[in-house]
């Protein structure tokens, strides 16, 4: 099955752009079980949070994925977790 391009229908955070297992395991661990329930979060909070719960370091490549997929949950459109990286900095 291809990634979704509505938030609306998805069920599943493996079904989102630029989510695999680990980061739909990550995003569980923090208490987020539905992807509509990410359009409140702040990907550098997300990324801080799971780096101290499940002990790996800080990844900027993370923070990026975090934010794409945050981003998407917010406007329905997915972007490559590299593009406006400025942007999501400027956000958090």
């Amino acid at each position: 099955m291809g990634k979704t391009q509505n938030i609306d229908k998805t069920k599943f955070f493996k079904d989102l752009p630029n989510i695999g297992n680990a980061i739909a395991n990550h995003l569980h661990h923090l208490g987020i079980h539905f992807p509509r329930h990410l359009d409140a979060s702040k990907p550098f909070d997300l990324d801080r949070t799971i780096c101290g719960k499940v002990g790996i370091p800080h990844n900027s490549w993370m923070q990026n994925t975090y934010g794409s997929t945050v981003d998407f949950s917010r406007v329905g459109a997915p972007n490559p977790r590299w593009e406006d990286v400025t942007l999501r900095k400027a956000k958090n």
